[in-house]
This record gives C-alpha cells, structure tokens and sequence, in this order.
C-alpha cells in the first residue's frame, strides 16, 4: 500500500529544515521527502494534452564556473547563506551538454546554477516563457501560491550504481517562472555524470492537496497505467486500484511535460575537504524511540508516553567535512527497538533532538551540523551506515570555510580534522 504514514515513518530519521520541507512537499511526486517513481500510462486526465505532438527543444550549453560569470550569492541566496563572496563564487559548479524539451514551444528551460560535492548536488533550473513574459501569468487558475507540485516527476543519473536520496522543489520565483530547486546525494560519485529530470503539470501545493482529499483520489504511474485511482485511507495499491476519471482542470496551473538533463561537474574548492580517518574514539548517538497506537480508521499514531532516550555506542570509521557538505561513515550494534522495526508500525524510532553536532572554527567558533541522507547496510547484527551531513540552522543553509574549521564534535566527543 502506498501509505503516507507508512513513507513518513521510513524517513523519521531525516530531520529536514521546514523551508526545505516546504520546497520538498511542493514538488515530490507523493510524500516528502520521497519522490515515488511509476510507469507510463494509459489513462488521461481531461486538461491532459499528451497525445498531442510535443514540442522538443534541445540545446547544449556550459555554465562556467569561473568568478564573475555566476553570482553564487544571487543563485543560491535563498538556500545556502554564506559571506564571502570568493569563497562564494569559487563553490559554482560547471554545467555542460545541457538539453531540455518541453510540450509546449512557448516554454524553454534554463540552468541557474549547481554546486555541491563528489557526492552531491545542489542545482537551480528555471522554465520561462520564450516570449519574456511571466510564466505566473499564463497560469490556467491564477494563484497566490508560491509552491508547486507536479502530477509526476522522477530523475535519473548515469552510472548510478550506489544509494541515493535527496528531494526537489517547484515554486514561483520574483520573476513570476518556475524554479526547480534539485538537492541530491549518492554513494557513489555524482561528477561528471549526466543527470536528468522530467516531470508534467505544475499545482498550487494546498490547492492541489485539498482536490485530491476532497477526491478521494491520487496519481499512479505503473506498468502501462497512468491516472487518477481512488484512495483508502490516503492509500493505494498498484496492485489492486479502481481508476477514476477526474478533472483537474480546475486547479491546475500549468499544463506542460518537461524534462532537461546536464553533465555535473564539482568545482576544486568544493571538492577541497578535511577529514578524520580510523578515530579510536566512540561518540554516544542519541534516538527517540514511542510506541505505536493504531486508530480506528487504520491509521497509526505514536504513545507520547511510552516516551524512551536510548543510547547507541557509536565507532566512526571515516569522516570527511567539505565546503557544501560532508559525509561520515559509521557502525553501532542494532538495538532492540531497530530490531523489531521491520514490524510494521510497533515502534517509532527517530533522531533525537538531544543529539547536538557542529563544527569548530579555528577562532573557537561554532557551525551546526545536521545529518540529511543516510544510506545503511546490517552485517552481524551491527548497522554500518554513512550520514551525509549539511551544515547550519533549520531555516538557512550555510557555507564552511574548509580552510578554518579544525574540529567536528559530536554529542560532546572531539574529532579533529587535518
């Protein structure tokens, strides 16, 4: 069944900003920060167009990463806070063999920026209207929305043949277009390699929601089906769905099939990192663990108080701190709770607050750090997992000054970084 609770509680151990939260629900295909991919389909909306022709438009095109010709502040500004601006601009990343298409020739796509690591990304793309108008102005259903969903989108990366995560954004920038905000990670190595995402239509986020709870329906790519199905409970099965034939005409904003793909690659300073290898030293890894409580509708909810702080002993095998982001590699023995996990809905278990990680500064000062994608494997009964970590509040990326930082400490244990 395709459950929100039962997404959410897969994901309870990513902890995500709330702006980066709203950014996620405006754009993933189902639930935040999972991006549900389907198959083809056969079914079509009313306002669907796609059996029309479809307008490709392909261009190729680098964005260099030299200071001056992007302006990292102006790009990123809204994401990733940071007060140098030649540390700044030395971050850009370099887009190249960019090609879009788009359904509709009155439309185009533009690369804003990228920048990110070995093993993650962060990119800005923009639809526009080739005759310079607004797209905002063109809407189907005018809003005053600023956040976007999609009836579906995916992504896709070349030679990807490890874990990956991450979660992209659709909203309505200053200039009445569509940004597309794409912040992703991987196991292995994203540089150099070709990314490409694709997607149809665009919704205002609350609109869209309450249309499809008012419906009782939502959107299934699968096989050779395509459309809207009838929900239970705020679920679906792919195996058993009844279709339903809905428009959406009225809420729609933007009816338009999309998708434009690029080759990645990190700039020097962004691969520049410190790192700590085999530290002996172990950390103490805090997690919220509740009972769950099933509701007469089906539905599950956490006992608030059956409430426990459990302590894992933690050994780190590697951790490596960059400008944009981090990573850290890990193992601790699986407690009870994790255990019992894969028993559906008997425990929660999640991150705790009470875990406090940052990074120092050479002057003695201090820059958050927050874990964001994680990736894990159970071998002997212990877990061996690697966090890729972000830095700053929960409302403001930040930038780490690589050259200054000396030191990450986790719950209280010191690891220093050369």
């Amino acid at each position: 069944m395709m459950n929100d609770k039962m997404i959410k509680k897969a994901f309870e151990n990513v902890a995500p900003s709330e702006e980066l939260v709203n950014k996620v629900l405006a754009f993933s295909g189902d639930t935040a920060p999972v991006t549900v991919v389907h198959k083809k389909a056969h079914i079509k909306r009313i306002v669907c167009t796609a059996a029309a022709a479809c307008a490709v438009v392909i261009c190729s095109l680098t964005v260099a990463a030299a200071t001056g010709v992007i302006d990292f502040k102006a790009v990123f500004g809204n994401y990733i806070k940071i007060s140098d601006d030649e540390l700044a601009n030395s971050l850009a990343g370099t887009v190249s063999g960019f090609r879009y298409k788009v359904s509709d020739e009155a439309y185009g796509i533009r690369m804003k920026g990228v920048t990110g690591t070995e093993n993650s990304i962060i990119a800005i793309a923009e639809i526009y209207r080739t005759d310079g108008e607004p797209v905002k102005e063109h809407f189907a259903n005018p809003t005053d929305e600023t956040y976007l969903k999609t009836l579906w989108d995916k992504h896709e990366i070349s030679s990807d043949y490890g874990g990956s995560g991450g979660s992209y954004g659709g909203y309505v920038n200053e200039d009445g277009n569509i940004e597309i905000y794409f912040d992703w990670n991987c196991d292995s190595s994203l540089n150099r390699k070709r990314i490409t995402l694709q997607g149809e239509n665009f919704y205002p986020q609350l609109a869209y929601w309450n249309f499809l709870e008012e419906n009782e329906i939502g959107y299934m790519r699968w096989r050779d089906f395509s459309g809207y199905v009838e929900t239970v409970n705020g679920s679906y099965s792919s195996e058993n769905f009844t279709p339903k034939d809905v428009d959406d005409s009225g809420v729609i904003a933007l009816d338009l099939e999309w998708e434009f793909s690029f080759e990645y690659e990190a700039s020097e300073s962004s691969l520049a990192a410190k790192s700590c290898t085999d530290p002996t030293e172990e950390f103490i890894y805090y997690q919220d663990i509740y009972n769950y409580i099933s509701l007469e509708d089906g539905s599950y909810t956490t006992d608030e108080d059956s409430y426990i702080l459990y302590e894992n002993t933690v050994k780190v095998n590697r951790i490596s701190i960059g400008a944009v982001g981090g990573t850290m590699e890990l193992s601790y023995d699986i407690n009870e709770y994790e255990d019992a996990y894969q028993d559906p809905f008997k425990y929660s278990v999640r991150s705790s607050t009470q875990n406090e990680f940052f990074l120092i500064m050479a002057d003695g000062t201090t820059l958050p750090v927050r874990v964001g994608g994680t990736s894990s494997s159970t071998l002997n009964c212990r877990y061996n997992s690697t966090w890729e970590l972000s830095y700053g509040s929960d409302v403001m990326r930040e930038i780490a000054d690589t050259q200054n930082v000396t030191a990450i400490s986790l719950n209280g244990t010191v690891y220093e970084l050369h």
